[in-house]
């Protein structure tokens, strides 16, 4: 499994293509911001004649979702995300307001398939499972590539950090539960990608992560 990140718009989101032998990809919360930004996405995807089959939304904050019109109108994939998140679709022109971000680069679309908990998504030869990790949204999910150890936690769990709970929806205690009970369920070689910031593992968070300091 091949896992390229791009980092997007003004709030630095990581964006990942993750692909395979059979060059098909899946797309995780791509956070384009602009044309410029836009080109780099699919200059990767055309120089490795990769043929994209999901567009993944770990939670449905607007600096997630940027991107998620170019690739809905450029390779026919609608966003996939939690049901529980979709009132952030909503409030996404309000929250580029409080951001100072350009509303004009913001094309909200609507999701078109909902992820259930433990729904595997496919795409070549790999497996991605969906993990519901609410707490800093209703709707958050992390998806796990268990046989390559690889975890996409969005803003869940970051290296040292995780997402505030304070955002509307959000929730302290289930933050806290889907760390300490779904993540750190997790092998501790567990690679942690994350919606921002740099690579960690489960390992080194259960030592790190304030959440359960």
């Amino acid at each position: 499994m091949d896992v390229k990140r791009f980092v997007f718009n003004p709030q630095h989101v990581n964006t990942y293509v993750v692909s395979d032998e059979t060059r098909e990809c899946v797309i995780i919360d791509c956070g384009c911001y602009d044309e410029a930004e836009q080109e780099q996405l699919a200059e990767y995807i055309r120089t490795n004649n990769l043929l994209p089959r999901h567009l993944l939304v770990t939670h449905l904050h607007l600096d997630h979702i940027f991107g998620n019109a170019f690739v809905q109108r450029t390779y026919g994939i609608a966003p996939e995300a939690s049901k529980e998140d979709e009132y952030l679709l909503e409030l996404a022109h309000y929250q580029t307001l409080a951001f100072c971000l350009d509303d004009d680069k913001l094309e909200v679309v609507p999701v078109g398939n909902y992820l259930t908990e433990h729904q595997e998504i496919t795409f070549g030869n790999s497996k991605l499972k969906v993990l519901f990790t609410p707490g800093h949204s209703a709707g958050g999910v992390s998806f796990y590539a268990e046989r390559e150890g690889l975890l996409f936690s969005g803003d869940t769990l970051m290296r040292e950090a995780v997402g505030t709970h304070r955002l509307p929806k959000g929730n302290k205690d289930a933050l806290r539960s889907s760390i300490v009970d779904t993540l750190f369920a997790l092998p501790d070689d567990t690679r942690v990608l994350s919606g921002h910031g740099e690579e960690t593992s489960i390992g080194y968070e259960k030592e790190h992560c304030p959440a359960v300091k």
